[in-house]
């Protein structure tokens, strides 16, 4: 490609700096922001110069491709901090009576997913065109038959060739059953076969597993490969688990109706039904309702969105097939634990549990908040939500936690998306006045007003690609190339 303008930009280093000083501000105390920033201008004069330097050199070298591509790949993609796992967003199929069995939705969704993946391997799944939409074909490759392997220090993303890649798994009372969806030739099971398999499985009504392989993993990567080293010693563990690995995804089936489940149980998993390892897993309700989580997939939510979009067009088309009289292929894999085994794990799935038991969540619906009325105060939606999110986390922790915004950087070529940290003094102190109603509504709307401001000049910001997350991650990869300059040794 021709070297343009629209190729994703090194931003200048005082930015990105200035940026991370701000971000830093609110969550530090005056002794420890005043080391930050002796540590920043030092930076700026010494190796971050040098390096900031050879981030440009490297990023006029690839004409355009992006250069945090490496990071994404190598790096972004085998970190997994052991936060809590969420149902990422929630999707409806069929409700409202139109198909609410498990039966009909389940097959449905699991050949539609199966045909996507054929699409994706004959690379016949579109991209959509257009400046506001950025999805990339290279993402939608790995997002089927992929998984995170768990590792110290780092996980492993692997994505599996097709050949290897012929089942997909099923969760049902937390027990996990390997369904065949490909044949060893690759021919794609007729809906009537999937129809078959999942009928024998819902067919089991014995009691809900306590715990299974997967329980451990709610305690981070660093636990769960500890756990692991000593759970696949036992070859029928370690082979069971490699087929869980090399699923195209996962559904799990819930005999429950979607509205009898409180919200909280929707986001916060009790660890069962749920491997988070899985990058594309589905939550399948008796009433039609499905959850989907996507734990740190190579696709970006955009191109996530895009390929459930196409599912859900697959499953109209096959929606009024006969299921009736097919012969499916499955079965369930039975891993053994040991004592010890079971009992860590059943320490884990109850310390998960005490954890997120105080968690609030209240679901409300965008009309009940007048945002033309906010915007003509001057407020912006995105600051009023990142004001509750702040708002919440101070009623929640004892201290300030820092909060992730993702700003669009799709108007550059190969951009995808700049980290924001919109916790800054202004969001602060408004977010604390409105916690001890201290204010009255004049100042109040002052101070959120004061937050809007700062929020929307730190988008402005990100669109530039001032980011020092990823900014961050470009310098360390020229320091891993070339050191740290010839000042600092």
């Amino acid at each position: 490609m021709e070297e343009t303008d629209q190729c994703l930009p090194v931003a200048p280093l005082r930015d990105v700096l200035e940026q991370f000083r701000e971000a830093m501000a609110p969550i530090t105390s005056q002794e420890e922001f005043q080391k930050i920033e002796q540590d920043i201008e030092s930076f700026f004069t010494g190796e971050g110069n040098f390096l900031q330097e050879k981030l440009k050199e490297y990023s006029k070298q690839l004409r355009g491709t992006s250069w945090l591509r490496e990071y994404s790949q190598q790096r972004f993609l085998s970190l997994r901090t052991p936060l809590t796992i969420v149902g990422n967003f929630t999707l409806e199929f069929w409700k409202n009576g139109e198909e609410t069995s498990l039966l009909r939705n389940g097959t449905a969704l699991a050949w539609s997913v199966g045909r996507l993946y054929q699409q994706l391997q004959a690379g016949e799944v579109p991209v959509p065109q257009g400046s506001s939409l950025s999805v990339r074909s290279e993402q939608m490759e790995r997002v089927l038959g992929s998984a995170r392997l768990p590792g110290h220090g780092t996980d492993t993303y692997a994505v599996y060739p097709a050949d290897e890649v012929r089942a997909f798994g099923v969760f049902y009372r937390n027990r996990y059953y390997w369904v065949e969806l490909f044949t060893a030739d690759g021919k794609l099971a007729e809906p009537g076969q999937i129809y078959a398999s999942l009928a024998e499985i819902l067919g089991e009504k014995r009691p809900p597993e306590r715990v299974n392989f997967h329980t451990a993993a709610y305690a981070g990567s660093e636990v769960y490969a500890d756990f692991l080293e000593q759970f696949t010693q036992v070859r029928k563990n370690q082979e069971n688990l490699q087929l869980v690995q090399r699923a195209l995804f996962h559904l799990a089936l819930k005999d429950t109706q979607r509205e009898e489940i409180p919200f909280q149980n929707l986001l916060y998993s009790n660890t069962e039904d749920l491997w988070p390892y899985k990058p594309w897993s589905f939550t399948l309700y008796a009433d039609g309702g499905c959850t989907v989580n996507n734990e740190h997939t190579a696709a970006d939510g955009l191109t996530n969105v895009h390929l459930y979009r196409q599912v859900r067009s697959l499953m109209e088309q096959v929606r009024e097939s006969s299921f009736e009289g097919g012969s499916g292929k499955f079965r369930e894999l039975v891993f053994s634990m040991t004592p010890q085994q079971r009992s860590v794990s059943e320490k884990i799935r109850n310390t998960y549990e005490k954890q997120v038991a105080p968690f609030r969540v209240e679901e409300w619906s965008r009309s009940e908040i007048y945002w033309a009325r906010w915007k003509a105060l001057g407020v912006g939606r995105d600051a009023l939500i990142q004001l509750g999110f702040l708002y919440a986390s101070l009623d929640l922790y004892p201290t300030v936690r820092c909060i992730h915004e993702s700003v669009s950087t799709a108007h550059f070529y190969q951009g995808r998306t700049s980290c924001l940290r919109p916790v800054t003094l202004e969001m602060l102190q408004a977010a604390r006045v409105l916690k001890i109603q201290r204010a009255a509504d004049g100042q109040a709307l002052q101070l959120i007003t004061a937050a809007s401001q700062a929020h929307r000049r730190g988008i402005r910001r990100a669109k530039k690609n001032v980011c020092f997350v990823r900014h961050g991650a470009g310098l360390k990869q020229m320091e891993q190339r070339y050191g740290r300059g010839p000042q600092c040794g």
